[in-house]
């Protein structure tokens, strides 16, 4: 499997973070996802119990969930 590319975090970060901080959080970021795509035990997906309904969470919303509770942190 190939490495993930870094500008998708970079433009995550750029619409949460200024420049500085950019650079620094989308790296930490990257870096955190291509060291779980090495972990054959990590799936990409959540399975939750909604209101007694299974649903299935992609791992994206965690991203956006950490891009959301770091930005308020700065």
């Amino acid at each position: 499997m190939g490495e993930i590319d870094l500008k998708a975090f970079q433009h995550a970060c750029s619409l949460k973070f200024s420049d500085g901080e950019r650079e620094e959080m989308s790296v930490k970021l990257c870096s955190s996802w291509q060291e779980s795509l090495k972990n054959p035990h990590w799936h990409p997906f959540k399975r939750v119990i909604i209101k007694g309904k299974l649903q299935i969470k992609h791992v994206y919303h965690v991203l956006i969930k950490f891009l959301k509770i770091a930005g308020n942190h700065r």
